[in-house]
């Protein structure tokens, strides 16, 4: 398989005064197609009928009755008893089942040497500590701060995030490369 060229990453990263990198299938990716196929996965794996469907419902309806960014605890307060014990599977999967998408780890490594300011963003529902654990893991290492939809709720498509990160970083928008 051919490498990307990244060239025109590195450019723009050069012209910013910091970078925001999106965690989940930017820096790293998990083999599934959808993010959702975890949970089929951990349906069989586990022997748990029902727990993918049950488990993508209580989270649309976690959204809809809570707040739109939800946290996983959120998400498995509406799931049937019997599937409560998946929560801690299902953030031991995320940790070890993620792995880095070499292209990206090249840039994000280059932009940390090169000195730049890094914030990292992801509009997930995982504590903030299994993704730290999760960078960790893949060798992510330098970033000022993460920041996550579930902690702010805000999101990225709203913009809301990337305001929040602006304004930690006292930068104008336009002044800070979102990878």
């Amino acid at each position: 398989m051919e490498e990307p060229d990244l060239s025109r990453y590195v450019d723009a990263a050069s012209g910013a005064d910091a970078v925001a990198f999106d965690v989940f299938d930017t820096l790293v990716v998990r083999p599934f197609v959808e993010p959702t196929d975890l949970f089929l996965f951990m349906e069989k794996v586990y022997g748990a009928e029902g727990f993918a469907s049950a488990r993508v419902s209580a989270e649309r309806e976690a959204r809809r009755r809570m707040r739109q960014e939800v946290d996983l605890d959120e998400i498995y307060t509406l799931l049937p008893e019997g599937y409560q014990s998946l929560k801690d599977k299902e953030m031991d999967l995320e940790i070890s089942l993620s792995f880095p998408d070499p292209s990206a780890k090249r840039l994000f490594d280059s932009v940390r040497d090169s000195g730049k300011r890094i914030a990292l963003v992801s509009d997930m529902y995982l504590p903030s500590e299994v993704i730290e654990q999760i960078l960790t893991r893949n060798g992510y290492s330098g970033f000022e701060k993460l920041y996550l939809s579930n902690v702010y709720d805000e999101n990225k498509a709203s913009g809301g995030l990337y305001s929040i990160i602006s304004d930690y970083l006292g930068l104008p928008p336009d002044r800070v490369l979102m990878i």
